[in-house]
């Protein structure tokens, strides 16, 4: 069951786990197979051992048994709402400060602890890591396909609706002074899969921009897209198997950074040229974070306890450290394009979040 919120930067899905159920048998002798539901203490037991389904299959006159094992765990519960909350408000401050004229404040300590924690890519790696999920419980690319566009449109489309209200009510002038083709393709391109166009008639409204953290609704499109491309190209999605390789993964998440630190680099010669700012508006510099996301999800089951109870703690001292170290070596903090080893750290502190003291989000 989904749980549904929104925000306009970027979205990321929450969901519950199906109920956990075993089969098994209480001795190798016994033909036929013995299934049953799991007691209440036998499911906290397992589920606090990041759960593997084993099912022991007997055929008829056999007394060997053949194993199918399944490794699977509950993501519930979790604090991604609080997280993604966080994320939200610190995205809004720093653009609040840089759009007020008050970026002064943004040299305060509280603001420089901030901007440790960049809210986009904690949405990139959270969505990896859920949406990957989703994908892989879909029972097909269909079913996945509306799940992503429920997940995406509707509150897109308020969103929408709630900007031109703005307009009309604050300064309708601005409609006014342009074309019906030139606004008609600009209300086509902010409802379907161009959010980041943004044409000359809304110059002379607010900062110019009338929803700028709507760029990241088509990259978050392009993930959803790519994701079954992904596990096609380099995974296993056969018998109804999902699942990438491990150093496949590796490989994939390598080559994006790469590209994700050249691009930063032509940013410093190329600022404002329209090919770099279509090139940050695509997938390809972020897809690392996403990936990385991918992998944690995939293989939870073995690594949770990295990021649960006590480890909050060891990863906000690591990421701490490669600040200093990236602050060291120039690189930059707190932007979409992170020194790579804060991209890791930021991801292991996000995790480490979502799963110390899990029940956070649910008492606020």
């Amino acid at each position: 069951m989904e749980r549904l919120s929104f925000y306009p930067a970027v979205l990321a899905l929450a969901t519950d786990e199906p109920p956990l159920t075993v089969s098994s048998a209480k001795t190798a002798g016994i033909t036929g197979a013995c299934s049953q539901t799991m007691t209440a203490s036998e499911r906290k037991a397992t589920v606090g051992k990041s759960a593997t389904y084993v099912r022991f299959k007997f055929m008829a006159n056999t007394s060997q048994p053949s194993l199918d094992v399944k490794p699977r765990q509950s993501l519930r519960p979790n604090n991604f709402d609080v997280i993604r909350l966080a994320a939200a408000l610190q995205v809004v401050l720093f653009h609040g400060l840089e759009h007020l004229g008050i970026g002064q404040l943004e040299e305060s300590w509280i603001c420089q602890v901030l901007k440790c924690f960049p809210g986009v890519p904690i949405f990139f790696v959270i969505s990896g890591f859920l949406v990957s999920a989703s994908y892989q419980r879909s029972s097909s690319l269909k079913s996945y396909s509306i799940n992503r566009f429920l997940r995406i449109y509707p509150g897109l489309w308020v969103c929408f609706l709630l900007s031109i209200l703005s307009v009309l009510l604050l300064k309708p002038e601005v409609f006014q002074a342009t074309s019906i083709p030139k606004f008609g393709a600009w209300v086509l391109a902010q409802l379907t899969l161009f959010q980041f166009y943004n044409p000359e008639f809304l110059r002379d409204y607010g900062v110019g921009v009338l929803n700028g953290s709507l760029w990241t609704i088509p990259v978050e499109l392009q993930f959803y897209v790519a994701l079954p491309i992904f596990y096609w190209l380099i995974g296993n999605v056969a018998k109804g198997k999902k699942f990438i390789p491990f150093k496949g993964m590796l490989a994939a998440i390598f080559l994006f950074l790469i590209f994700n630190q050249m691009l930063y680099v032509l940013l410093l010669q190329y600022r404002g040229a329209i090919w770099h700012k279509l090139l940050a508006s695509c997938m390809l510099p972020h897809f690392w974070l996403f990936l990385v996301g991918v992998l944690i999800q995939q293989n939870f089951h073995a690594i949770r306890w990295l990021f649960c109870g006590r480890f909050l703690i060891p990863w906000i001292l690591l990421h701490g450290a490669f600040v200093l170290l990236a602050d060291a070596l120039g690189a930059p903090i707190g932007t979409e394009f992170p020194f790579p080893l804060l991209g890791i750290s930021l991801a292991g502190t996000t995790m480490a979040f979502a799963y110390t003291m899990p029940t956070i989000a649910d008492k606020l």
